[in-house]
């Protein structure tokens, strides 16, 4: 009874903290303010938590068994809630002033408490069968699910990218410039965009949005790049049921490792990003490495190279862990295949930085920018030096001040989804060391949170990793079989369902704290602009405004100069500039006062609104509700009227 309790205890604990402290709260429920006046008492609320668990563990406890006996089946479901003890211990922690910090990640361990009850409680109900049913025929049921699960995620995903299109929150930055390459590519200019001259090889080595292009010459529009990058992300599901099917021998939990990889979030946010960047064809790595570790438990060469070919056309940064699979191949001993991996890798990520980038682009890669705590003007190569003979120092530079807790942080949201699982496996974190340094040295906050897409390299191996986890761990606990005599075969399919059910409620719980899904408390708070579905998926008199009258006035051949969330919709032709460049230069300039990025270009190139909209050489013919069309005096004639 000790342990139910005092898991009660930490919870209300907690749930005080958080009303006192909104920093607390916010972990939970981003900007979360709660007026401690109208809260009830502290003991009351403690009392209540109390009374919650003990409720809890005599409701859970006849399912676990104990022979018909309920204080066996009390003491057997205790052990159940030892994974809530995290929260009373983080909670310690902070008030004895040992480490106050940890609070702060007191969203974690409530996960993991919460996948842990679940977990422990799958074990002990599944252990204490005597027969199990076979399914008929086996593995098609745990397939089907995945199959739904996998259509669902592109259906939703798709039906939120597409909401996003027509509610005019996409940006053309690092979106709608990928449709301009391809439609470029269609007429003559490969990959070129106007924007960014340099886009291709100057800013990345990567060749996968060339994939896309079939689909997009049937159907040009940016929202058929993004239904099939979403699809592309789902396709990933099936590489994860395959190898966690191969290791953990059940088509079930096998289906929870690859439902898991649609929930993770770090994977989500990959498809559609907290800024309003929807398209990037990177992801194509992501399925690529899921099944390029698939074919390496498999031993199938062609397959892995296939795949690994993939990974190295999305970006050059894929080559990492592509020589690291060479590394793993050299381990077990495949000396020319493992020789080959690492060479091509290597030297396609050291090809691209240190020649093919800096001589498209004029200058060394923008990404040296990323990493201030080698110096101003450091280089690739002082850079590297740096971390080789000071490793330390370097460590402390990059978790030094604020840094350390933001990328512990932006670890735990990588390994919790998946119940920590990922972090039993050392093939995988060998394969992923690389990336996992370029992200945690970087000093820009993006390049060491989910948020973003610089996590891309990462989430295949931190799903596969978990699949080689929980491997380990029913390995390492099934030793222990003669202590609790619960019988070979029922502790090991008791420990595969636990581990299965721990990864899967962990990734539903992380996927309702920070995730981009609907399953997301960020997907209806208000104070999450960029996540919240009103504000974000629902199109207003502003995109009905750009779409009825606004667009209709740009004639389709015509080159345009428009403000960065309108020029996205003017992609599809010869020249498309983000407002101000290209203003005197385009047939057409189209300023939306209400753009949320204009204040910031105009600021960083000296400008104001009122310089800005004097455009001399122009006319105005349309002006009303935030939306300024200038068309050239002596240029093409307009497709419409204001």
């Amino acid at each position: 009874m000790l342990v139910p309790v005092i898991a009660g205890l930490g919870v209300g604990a907690l749930v005080n903290t958080a009303i006192d402290v909104p920093e607390v709260a916010g972990v939970f429920w981003a900007k979360a303010h709660v007026d401690a006046a109208l809260a009830p008492a502290p003991v009351t609320i403690s009392a209540a938590c109390v009374l919650a668990a003990l409720a809890l563990w005599s409701a859970l406890a006849p399912l676990v068994g104990g022979g018909g006996n309920f204080v066996e089946a009390l003491r057997r479901e205790a052990f159940a809630f030892l994974p809530f003890l995290l929260i009373p211990v983080l909670y310690l922690l902070y008030r004895w002033d040992a480490l106050p910090i940890a609070i702060l990640f007191s969203n974690h361990a409530a996960i993991l408490a919460v996948a842990g009850l679940a977990g422990v409680n799958a074990y002990l109900f599944t252990a204490a069968r005597t027969t199990v049913r076979e399914a008929a025929p086996p593995g098609r049921r745990g397939i089907a699910a995945v199959v739904v699960a996998a259509a669902v995620y592109w259906a939703v995903f798709s039906t939120m990218g597409t909401l996003q299109y027509y509610s005019l929150n996409i940006s053309y930055t690092d979106t709608a410039d990928w449709e301009q390459m391809l439609w470029n590519t269609l007429h003559g200019r490969f990959l070129m965009s106007s924007a960014f001259p340099h886009m291709f090889l100057g800013e990345h080595v990567q060749f996968s949005q060339l994939l896309f292009l079939p689909f997009y010459a049937l159907f040009p529009s940016l929202v058929t790049l993004m239904i099939l990058k979403s699809a592309v992300l789902a396709s990933g599901a099936f590489p994860v049921f395959l190898l966690a099917k191969r290791r953990l021998a059940s088509p079930a939990a096998a289906a929870c490792f690859a439902i898991a990889y649609l929930l993770y979030p770090a994977m989500q946010y990959t498809d559609l990003e907290i800024v309003q960047n929807t398209f990037r064809p990177e992801v194509v790595a992501i399925p690529a490495l899921l099944w390029a570790v698939y074919f390496l438990d498999t031993e199938r060469m062609l397959g892995l190279v296939l795949a690994s070919l993939f990974a190295l056309s999305a970006k050059e940064e894929m080559a990492l862990p592509v020589a690291m699979i060479g590394v793993l191949l050299l381990l077990r001993r495949r000396w020319a295949w493992g020789g080959g991996f690492f060479v091509v890798g290597a030297a396609w990520f050291l090809a691209s930085v240190l020649w093919v980038i800096p001589h498209f682009r004029g200058g060394p890669t923008h990404m040296l920018n990323f990493y201030g705590i080698f110096g101003e003007g450091a280089t690739f190569t002082s850079a590297v030096e740096q971390l080789v003979f000071h490793p330390f120092h370097t460590l402390a530079l990059a978790f030094g001040s604020d840094y350390g807790p933001r990328k512990v942080n932006y670890l735990l949201m990588l390994v919790v989804p998946l119940g920590m699982r990922p972090v039993f496996s050392w093939r995988m974190i060998l394969v992923m060391l690389p990336g996992l340094a370029a992200a945690l040295l970087a000093s820009p906050e993006q390049s060491y949170s989910i948020y973003w897409h610089y996590q891309a390299s990462l989430v295949p191996f931190m799903v596969m990793g978990a699949v080689y986890g929980a491997g380990v761990c029913i390995a390492f606990l099934s030793r222990f079989e003669p202590i609790l005599g619960s019988g070979e075969d029922s502790m090991k399919r008791g420990l595969t369902a636990g581990l299965a059910t721990l990864v899967l409620v962990a990734s539903i719980c992380s996927n309702v704290l920070y995730a981009k899904s609907p399953l997301s408390l960020n997907f209806y708070n208000p104070a999450m602009i960029t996540d919240y579905w009103r504000s974000m998926y629902v199109p207003g008199e502003r995109a009905r405004l750009f779409f009825d009258r606004v667009r209709p006035l740009v004639s389709e051949d015509a080159s345009v100069s428009a403000t960065e969330f309108v020029a996205t919709y003017f992609a599809a032709r010869h020249d498309d500039f983000v407002f101000p460049l290209g203003a005197g230069q385009a047939d057409y300039v189209v300023v939306d006062t209400r753009d949320p990025w204009l204040a910031g270009a105009l600021q960083e190139r000296g400008m104001t609104l009122e310089k800005a909209l004097e455009q001399p050489g122009y006319e105005r013919v349309f002006d009303r509700g935030g939306f300024i069309v200038y068309r050239r005096a002596q240029g093409p004639v307009a497709g419409g009227s204001p």
